[in-house]
C-alpha cells in the first residue's frame, strides 16, 4: 500500500506542489507563499541580492514589500515578478 506524505508548505495545501498546477507569482504574494509555490524563486531572489527566503519576516512581508525594502523601484518590482514566472 502506497503511503501518503504530509503536504509540509506554508500554502495551507494549495500550493502547485500539492495541486501540480502553474501558480503564477504575484507582487502582492507573502514571500513565503512564493518559495513554497515555485522553491526555485529563493534562488532567483538570492542571486538579486535578496535573502528573502531565508528571513523571519518572509511569512509577513509581500514581496513587493521585500523588494521596495531593498530600495528596488516600481519597475524593479515589476522586473523581479517578470523573472520568478518565466
Amino acid at each position: 500500500m502506497e503511503q501518503r506524505q504530509e503536504h509540509k508548505c506554508a500554502c495551507g495545501g494549495n500550493c502547485a506542489c500539492k495541486t501540480k498546477k502553474k501558480i503564477e507569482i504575484k507582487k502582492d504574494m507573502k514571500i513565503m507563499d512564493v518559495v513554497s509555490a515555485k522553491p526555485e524563486a529563493s534562488e532567483v531572489l538570492y542571486e538579486i541580492g535578496l535573502g528573502c527566503a531565508g528571513c523571519m519576516m518572509s511569512g509577513f512581508e509581500t514581496l513587493e514589500q521585500g523588494c521596495k525594502g531593498h530600495g528596488m523601484s516600481d519597475e524593479e518590482v515589476d522586473e523581479v515578478v517578470k523573472m520568478l514566472n518565466t
